[in-house]
């Protein structure tokens, strides 16, 4: 397994004559800015070469400042699935803590960075800072690097994409929360270079699905829920309950249309005075007549966003509801090409 608890560990298994580079960052969202970085090091490293990542975990602003901390968009395991997939062949993760938080930028590379193989390059976003009270940047990590061991340290510029419309729009983890609260699922998959997506454990619910004849999996997410609610078509990933692979990457072991609602349940709501009932993910997978899907309890699901059909709301009656449901199962299968 490709993966490694701090940088210590990392240095203690790789020989000091591997050739090796490093991009660091938090890297939540693994979008096309980050996947630039490990590109960027896998160029200067080449083929025989390995990149490394280094991340933190937690999140440094769960530590320094947790009320102003960002709700991530991926787990620990599939941030680390998705840096292995775009080319990086070992993933620390460093652990944050306040002991850590201390270390001075000097400190931060005498005693994680230098105590690693020899880097033939160091990647680094333009906005990377280091060390107690972010003290360090680029153009420092170059100067204590460059010196002592002649590394060679790249700052990468912003990485931005063109919409549609030719705007502009910088590739941030930042923008593609703002993108999916607003419930704009293009904008957030140009910026991640792939389709938002959520994960999360299938677990028992209120069962009104299966009464209706449009039975749900219900869905425990792995990390906060960001999407605006509303209807969506999805495709949803069954993942495999054997172990991940030696690549480190979890097994799709099937993939089905789903429709999804993210919400909560007006139709079924009674009046609350005060209180705002927990968001809900409802995945109603799509399967050919004749299919019948396997129990999908405590298995682990993936759906990858693929449009978003319109609000949730209130309807009059639970046979309006069942009838809308039904127009959005026939919009699913179209915009996915799923027949029956």
């Amino acid at each position: 397994m490709p993966v490694f608890a701090s940088y210590e560990e990392f240095a203690a298994s790789v020989s000091p004559l591997e050739a090796c580079a490093l991009v660091i960052g938090n890297f939540d969202g693994v979008h096309r800015g980050h996947q630039a970085l490990i590109a960027s090091a896998r160029e200067r490293v080449g083929a025989a070469g390995k990149v490394v990542a280094l991340t933190f975990s937690p999140h440094p602003a769960t530590v320094l400042s947790p009320q102003h901390a960002p709700s991530l968009l991926l787990s620990a395991r599939r941030k680390r699935e998705l840096l292995l997939q775009a080319g990086a062949d070992f993933v620390v993760e460093q652990r944050f803590d306040h002991a850590f938080a201390q270390l001075d930028a000097q400190a931060f590379v005498e005693r994680i960075i230098l105590a690693g193989p020899t880097l033939r390059a160091v990647c680094v976003g333009h906005d990377f800072r280091f060390g107690r009270g972010r003290a360090g940047d680029g153009a420092l990590l170059d100067q204590l690097l460059g010196t002592t061991q002649g590394t060679q340290v790249t700052v990468l510029s912003a990485v931005s994409v063109t919409t549609p419309s030719g705007e502009q729009v910088t590739c941030s983890s930042t923008l593609v929360r703002r993108a999916l609260s607003d419930g704009e699922l293009s904008r957030a998959e140009l910026i991640l270079g792939r389709p938002a997506e959520l994960e999360g454990t299938v677990v028992h619910g209120a069962g009104r699905g299966r009464t209706i004849s449009v039975p749900t999996a219900n869905l425990h997410c792995h990390t906060d829920i960001k999407l605006r609610p509303g209807v969506y078509a999805a495709w949803a990933e069954i993942l495999s309950e054997s172990a991940a692979s030696s690549s480190g990457i979890s097994q799709v072991e099937a993939r089905h249309p789903a429709a999804v609602n993210v919400g909560y349940n007006p139709t079924f709501q009674g009046p609350t005075v005060g209180t705002v009932p927990p968001l809900s993910v409802e995945a109603h997978l799509l399967v050919a007549d004749g299919v019948e899907l396997p129990s999908l309890y405590d298995r682990e699901l993936r759906l990858c966003f693929v449009a978003r059909l319109r609000d949730e709301r209130k309807f009059p009656s639970v046979a309006e509801l069942i009838a809308q449901i039904r127009s959005d199962i026939a919009t699913v299968r179209q915009i996915t090409g799923e027949r029956r």
